[in-house]
């Protein structure tokens, strides 16, 4: 692989990295650096990849080590105020977003590779280095939890 096809295999898949990131991350600048920094790895250490046919699992595994070094830097920040970071969404979709985020980050990243982003089982089994068996309880778990959450909002 040249550097210029990682180029395009890359910002083929930009719209798939920034979901992910949305997942994982609230604010809207710490998406775009997380990105940023998986775009710069993956030109950088492309040569590392031993099959190309594997390379979108790669590139996904490094967005999301990115995230995660996100998060961690975010945990030793104290905010300086709670300001709101977005306006609602007008299309009702605000409950589903709000509850996908109110996840663990462990049932969270499932549902958003598997159900927002289409990867199979066996590739989200790769990516995040769990067994599917693993993967299918965490999706069960985040679906209950989501009706749960979703049927509670309705009722109040």
């Amino acid at each position: 692989m040249t550097s210029d096809q990682c180029a395009e295999r890359l910002m083929a898949m930009r719209d798939k990295l920034f979901r992910v990131s949305y997942g994982l991350l609230r604010n809207a600048a710490d998406r775009e650096d997380a990105v940023s920094e998986t775009v710069r790895k993956a030109l950088t250490q492309y040569t590392r990849l031993r099959d190309d046919t594997r390379f979108e699992a790669w590139a996904m595994r490094i967005m999301i080590h990115e995230c995660y070094t996100l998060l961690r830097k975010k945990q030793r920040e104290l905010p300086m105020a709670d300001l709101p970071e977005r306006a609602t969404p007008q299309n009702g979709e605000t409950e589903l977003r709000e509850s996908i985020h109110a996840l663990p980050i462990e049932l969270r990243l499932p549902v958003i590779l598997h159900y927002m982003d289409g990867y199979a089982l066996s590739e989200i089994s790769a990516m995040l280095r769990v067994p599917e068996g693993t993967l299918k309880s965490r999706l069960s778990r985040a679906r209950e939890k989501l009706r749960h959450a979703l049927t509670e909002e309705e009722v109040s």
